[in-house]
């Protein structure tokens, strides 16, 4: 029988080394509604591979399938939290949520440590999780929502370094819609991406209809 061998802090950890995440803690992390995450459950998307146990809590082979998805929808939080999975791999990172330390590594069950190195040590898995951000991001880029400095400089025949990102990040509409972080191949840590409504609140007199 499949025991629990911890639970904490909405994730849960089996005797086996499946980890499992709450939909709540998900969508806290993640920013996708949790209504949202139930119609996917539901629907089987994206891509009919959701897996959850019978407490409805999410497991850990779903979860870059899931964040993917937010991201391309514009959920501003998931874009960091992919990061993390890239750089941790999401059964390692759900072993960290639940409270597990680097440091304690020899206490833990062996399942545990292989995890850990199939995950976070595999730069082959790193490597294709890196190609499919930049993949996402350039398709985020083509959006006429979501919307960089760069770009809104470049259909207006402008200076970049015209363009103030503080009014951008500040403004009534960017409360509702955050922005958020889109690969950039000059700048290592990418380039923020605004929402139209802010655009139009901070710059009304700019051009906004890119093809």
């Amino acid at each position: 029988m499949n025991e629990i061998a911890k639970q904490a802090n909405d994730v849960t950890i089996f005797d086996n080394g499946d980890a499992y995440i709450s939909q709540v803690k998900l969508s806290e992390l993640s920013g996708i509604p949790r209504s949202t995450l139930q119609d996917w459950i539901k629907s089987g998307t994206p891509k009919n591979e959701i897996k959850v146990n019978e407490n409805n809590q999410i497991h850990y082979s779903s979860l870059s399938k899931i964040i993917k998805s937010g991201t391309l929808k514009g959920y501003g939080k998931c874009i960091e939290l992919l990061d993390m999975l890239i750089e941790a791999g999401a059964k390692a990172y759900l072993y960290h949520l639940a409270g597990y330390k680097m440091d304690a590594v020899r206490t833990e069950p062996q399942n545990y440590i292989e995890a850990l190195r199939a995950l976070a040590d595999s730069l082959e898995a790193k490597e294709r999780a890196e190609k499919d951000v930049k993949r996402l991001s350039a398709q985020l880029d083509k959006s006429k929502e979501w919307l960089t400095i760069k770009k809104v400089a470049f259909h207006n025949n402008m200076d970049w370094k015209e363009l103030n990102w503080r009014p951008l990040v500040n403004c009534e509409a960017s409360k509702k819609h955050h922005p958020y972080k889109i690969f950039d191949a000059n700048f290592p840590k990418g380039v923020n991406v605004y929402h139209i409504d802010a655009w139009i609140e901070c710059y009304p007199e700019l051009n906004f209809e890119i093809d």
